[in-house]
């Protein structure tokens, strides 16, 4: 029994001892490690495990790394959520954020916020950066016709007046001398049209009746938190 209890023994410490000259028992494996990572993102990344929509990594700027048996475990997951959301308070409101946010075509109420996430697992909601005001600019055109063309779409039609549907007219010939006429709005190919008893030229830039556009801002585009 005593020989057979010393080679138990001798063969335990031979699995146990260390792999190379100068290792000590368990140093010939690599340690396990996760990184922190902190991106600000317009999306929601809630039990994401992958980041979209990123408009700043902040990882770099966290620069924490986890090691040990499993370096992703929830003790280390509330850390790097503290750690990103102290990295991100700086850029709560940031203008740089929202224009990047506006560009990328987030839509207007959209939540932008930093995300955490150890390793593979699921990002967790951190700081809040702000809520997106995008707004497109808003603008008017004003087409008005020359002052011997009647404006189109207008009320009253008058010459030199501000046509809503881009055209203006004058007439070219009256009356016609033979009846039935054509029905109102019977088009004469792009030249004109015939009204009643009457004929009708499109102005065009050719015969000097285009209308002069002028377009101005109403309000301008606003893009920010």
């Amino acid at each position: 029994m005593k020989a057979l209890t010393g080679l138990i023994v001798l063969f335990l410490a031979a699995t146990l001892a260390p792999e190379a000259e100068g290792q000590t028992a368990g140093t010939s494996r690599s340690m396990a490690s996760a990184t922190c990572f902190c991106k600000i993102s317009m999306n929601d990344l809630t039990n994401q495990n992958s980041a979209s929509g990123v408009l700043l990594d902040l990882t770099g700027a966290v620069n924490k790394t986890y090691t040990g048996l499993f370096p992703q475990n929830d003790n280390n997951q509330t850390d790097c959520n503290t750690r990103c959301t102290t990295a991100a308070a700086s850029y709560t409101g940031s203008q740089s954020i929202a224009a990047a946010a506006c560009a990328a075509g987030a839509p207007n109420g959209t939540v932008v916020r930093a995300w955490s996430a150890v390793g593979t697992r699921e990002y967790k909601s951190a700081q809040q950066i702000g809520v997106l005001i995008n707004q497109p600019q808003v603008t008017k055109t004003t087409c008005t016709c020359p002052a011997s063309w009647t404006c189109n779409g207008c009320s009253p039609q008058v010459a030199g007046g501000v046509t809503t549907d881009g055209k203006c007219k004058k007439l070219s010939c009256q009356p016609f001398s033979i009846s039935p006429f054509p029905p109102d709005g019977t088009q004469v190919g792009s030249w004109g049209f015939t009204w009643g008893n009457a004929l009708y030229a499109w102005g065009t830039p050719a015969n000097g009746g285009a209308p002069n556009c002028v377009t101005s801002v109403v309000s301008p585009a606003v893009c920010k938190f």
